[in-house]
């Protein structure tokens, strides 16, 4: 009697985890949550869509950028060796009258030596930029860099 009470109780706890392990019944229905669908056959059927079927306004254009002509005249410096700067993000800082300016030197857009006293150069300008500071350093220290705020355009002239 001993060993058919111990296969007994030995039967029990496996019994117990195979019920618990089938809980919700046959093919499982009962055990839906509500984030899933109760039919797949009922679904809305995702449309493909084309390149082709997309529309857009006629005036939108697809460009990220816009292209600048800089044109400087340095005819009156006296000093031919400088070098130019364009940068695009950049605030005033300090007394509006000295013309002092913070840059982020890492937004420069443009890097050029000049050894001409005019210059026209090509540029590319991300579309959201509106204004740029433009400046020139002399390789004599003693003159002081010549800085202009622009407009973005198709050609500045400075």
């Amino acid at each position: 009697m001993n060993t058919k009470l111990n296969k007994t109780l030995i039967a029990v706890p496996v019994l117990i985890a195979l019920l618990t392990g089938c809980q919700g019944g046959a093919g499982g229905d009962s055990a839906k949550t509500d984030n899933q669908p109760a039919d797949d056959k009922n679904q809305d059927v995702a449309v493909e869509v084309k390149t082709a079927d997309i529309k857009a306004d006629e005036k939108l254009k697809f460009v990220s950028h816009r292209e600048m002509t800089l044109v400087l005249d340095l005819s009156e410096q006296s000093d031919n060796l400088a070098y130019l700067s364009v940068y695009s993000n950049y605030s005033a800082g300090g007394d509006a009258a000295e013309n002092s300016w913070v840059i982020d030197y890492d937004s420069r857009i443009l890097g050029s030596s000049l050894t001409s006293k005019n210059v026209e150069r090509e540029l590319v300008v991300p579309q959201h930029h509106k204004k740029l500071l433009v400046q020139v350093w002399f390789y004599d220290a003693s003159k002081e860099p010549l800085t202009w705020e622009v407009e973005v355009s198709e050609r500045v002239v400075l």
